[in-house]
């Protein structure tokens, strides 16, 4: 391919690449452009668009903690998602602000199993970090990831059952219906129908449905 400033022949992967590498970094200057502009040109991957000029700016090719060479990774120490947009490039790939880890170190340090203080690594343990809940947005502590309310006073009304059937009233309908069915009445899905059937004994944990006993005819002759 010909580079259309210079007019020298150059090779790259990306056949719609129009200028040379020395002529693609003289047309940007870096030491102007803010965290909002590259936000704008690559709105899904701007954060790895801003860690490619740190690897060009910072040539350590070992791990800083545990000297791992074979495979390395930019990190920020302040994360790139807590600058807001009018920061320079420039400040975010500061040298201050930059580490060089192995893929493990990284991520003990993203999970909080590392701290970097004062140019050194220290071991600690992970703050348990609770979810909020949808409504009131306070912290709590959930059973299982579907569990987004901290209580029924957080539900919605849309989401909120109609009413709960007692044993009997459930037991009889066990023996005529299918549980979808039995769930689109009180508003609930076939799974919580389960569960409430499970609570008053009606089925065991494994079982799916009660079983009935069936007379067997009687046999002729």
């Amino acid at each position: 391919m010909q580079c259309k400033k210079c007019s020298e022949e150059f090779i790259h992967k990306r056949k719609t690449r129009k200028l040379c590498d020395s002529c693609k970094q003289d047309n940007m200057d870096w030491n102007t452009i803010t965290l909002g502009d590259v936000k704008k040109k690559h709105k899904q991957q701007y954060a790895n668009r801003v860690r490619e000029k740190a690897r060009d700016k910072h040539y350590i090719k070992e791990c800083q903690r545990c000297k791992y060479n074979l495979h390395i990774e930019i990190c920020h120490i302040r994360a790139i998602s807590d600058y807001p947009d009018n920061t320079l490039v420039k400040d975010i790939n500061d040298q201050s602000n930059i580490i060089i880890l192995c893929p493990n170190c990284h991520w003990e340090l993203d999970e909080g199993y590392l701290v970097y203080e004062n140019n050194q690594f220290k071991k600690s343990k992970p703050k348990k970090v609770y979810p909020k809940c949808k409504t009131c947005k306070e912290d709590f502590k959930r059973r299982n990831r579907y569990h987004v309310y901290c209580s029924i006073i957080c539900v919605p009304k849309k989401l909120k059952c109609k009413r709960i059937p007692n044993k009997e009233e459930l037991e009889k309908l066990i023996k005529t219906k299918p549980w979808t069915h039995i769930g689109e009445e009180f508003g609930v899905s076939d799974n919580a129908m389960r569960a409430w059937a499970r609570k008053y004994g009606i089925l065991k944990n494994k079982q799916r449905k009660p079983r009935v006993a069936k007379a067997r005819p009687a046999r002729s002759g």
